[in-house]
């Protein structure tokens, strides 16, 4: 059961990271449009580098105690950053949706509905490295040799 749940952790990590590059690209599509229109984009654009570098660190499966947390410790970092994680994320997908000038009620709701994605993969994903974590493997059921 560890091993699968290793695998839909890590699935979910890289799905994650997939996600916020996609709206890195976005965001770079409508970054003409912005400024040309003279909208202030240096704070958006710095969100979407560290964003971008995040996304890439989730995409290749490093490091290997966020993606495979086998001990105890290994929730400390990982659970930390899986729960700072989606504001940044959250942060990436609102901007590049707001830069692309969608009208009001759209745009919002838009915004809204991309960034509720990555609090649920990262919510997901913090419970799993939790658990991951905390399930230690028992002791191995080989043939007792005490008994003979």
């Amino acid at each position: 059961m560890r091993p699968i749940l290793q695998s839909v952790h890590a699935v979910i990590l890289r799905l994650q990271g997939g996600y916020a590059a996609l709206f890195t690209i976005l965001f770079f599509i409508a970054l003409p449009g912005a400024l040309a229109e003279g909208q202030h984009v240096g704070v958006p654009l710095v969100g979407q580098l560290a964003g971008f570098a995040a996304a890439i660190t989730l995409l290749t499966g490093k490091p290997g105690w966020l993606v495979r947390p086998g001990r105890p410790i290994h929730f400390l970092p990982a659970g930390v950053l899986l729960a700072i994680a989606p504001f940044l994320f959250a942060f990436m997908s609102m901007s590049a949706l707001i830069l692309l000038g969608l009208p009001e009620p759209l745009g919002r709701n838009l915004s809204v509905l991309a960034g509720l994605v990555s609090f649920l993969l990262c919510g997901v994903a913090w419970w799993l490295a939790l658990v991951l974590s905390l399930w230690t493997p028992g002791p191995s059921s080989g043939p007792d040799l005490q008994a003979a």
